[in-house]
């Protein structure tokens, strides 16, 4: 039985560029802001009929659509990226394809007159909730990823209180202190159930985690050069900016990565991840993402074709049964990739 190489690709589905309102009054005037949907997508489709391996052609693409404090406010609606593109989801529900949702944490800065971020606060729970709810008026929802990759223990509870399967913000091991922010410290590179206590990571201790799958996304482990630049550079800035905000030497060996980054390392990255499974016969999960308007540019849809031909390649070299899935199917595997390490 051959050794499966698990890919699973999902979309985050943010306009592509925040409204500079904070309602828009007219139902037009949303086009500007979406064309990564509008326009991304059928060109993405066409470009995979002609340029990639034959079995990634149709792959299946797991769609998070954005559905938050900004979405309501702006469009009263919270279930407004579902229903003015309905006909491009169910396209891609035909095809193979799953919807799921993609919170992010804003509010609205009368001074500043934009949208920012705002995050460590209250998490925006009761927001969210509502979101989720009128998400789920109309299709299933049970896969997530958070925002800027930000979780909380807040945030990670209500996913499982509401029985989401699935969420995939984790990067292994890091930490990003900007004005967007996340912290996966001692988060390892492979599939678990985050701990009641700490999100993070797992518990050893029967009935201290949760019933959620957290799959981390695809992340380059930099080579020791690189990787002291990197935690240097992190941690002169925080001095220069007296902000405190130092990262470990841990936080900065890895990168998380889109297979829209460039091919060489998104293929070193899939390439590490053979070592990370503890016995030959554990499956390897490649999960990575990109971002709607990604698809407008031709560098971002080229490495995308890039590097789904890399990964087809890839798995025969190796003799890997390459599955193309979805997030929900995934998370079955997943479980069972978690129980086989005991």
């Amino acid at each position: 039985m051959k050794r499966q190489l698990i890919l699973t690709v999902s979309c985050d589905t943010d306009p592509d560029t925040n409204p500079t309102v904070r309602r828009i009054h007219q139902a037009n005037e949303h086009r500007p802001l979406w064309q990564g949907i509008e326009q991304g997508i059928a060109t993405f489709r066409q470009a995979l009929m002609t340029k990639v391996a034959a079995r990634l052609q149709r792959i299946p693409i797991t769609w998070l659509l954005r559905s938050d404090r900004m979405i309501l406010e702006v469009y009263d609606d919270a279930a407004y990226c579902f229903k003015t593109f309905e006909k491009i989801w169910q396209a891609e529900l035909q095809s193979g394809g799953e919807l799921g949702w993609h919170p992010h944490l804003f509010r609205w800065n009368d001074a500043g007159n934009s949208w920012n971020a705002y995050l460590d606060k209250d998490d925006d729970i009761e927001v969210m909730e509502h979101c989720l709810t009128e998400f789920r008026r109309h299709f299933d929802v049970n896969s997530v990823r958070a925002g800027w990759m930000h979780c909380s223990n807040r945030i990670m509870h209500l996913f499982d209180q509401h029985h989401l399967k699935i969420d995939v913000s984790a990067i292994p091991h890091s930490k990003l202190a900007e004005w967007w922010h996340y912290d996966w410290s001692g988060t390892p590179p492979r599939a678990y159930f985050p701990s009641r206590e700490d999100y993070r990571v797992t518990s050893n201790e029967v009935g201290k985690n949760l019933q959620i799958v957290e799959l981390p996304v695809l992340a380059f482990r930099l080579n020791p050069a690189w990787h002291a630049a990197r935690f240097g550079f992190k941690n002169l800035k925080a001095i220069y900016k007296s902000d405190h905000a130092f990262l470990s030497w841990k936080n900065t060996q890895y990168r998380g990565c889109l297979i829209t980054h460039s091919s060489a390392t998104f293929q070193a990255a899939v390439k590490q991840q053979l070592s990370n499974g503890s016995h030959n016969s554990d499956p390897i999960f490649v999960n990575t993402f990109f971002h709607a308007d990604e698809l407008l540019r031709t560098e971002s849809l080229t490495h995308f074709i890039n590097n789904l031909n890399f990964i087809d390649a890839f798995a025969n070299a190796n003799q890997l049964e390459l599955v193309a899935t979805t997030l929900t199917p995934a998370t079955g595997l997943a479980k069972q990739s978690i129980a086989s390490r005991g």
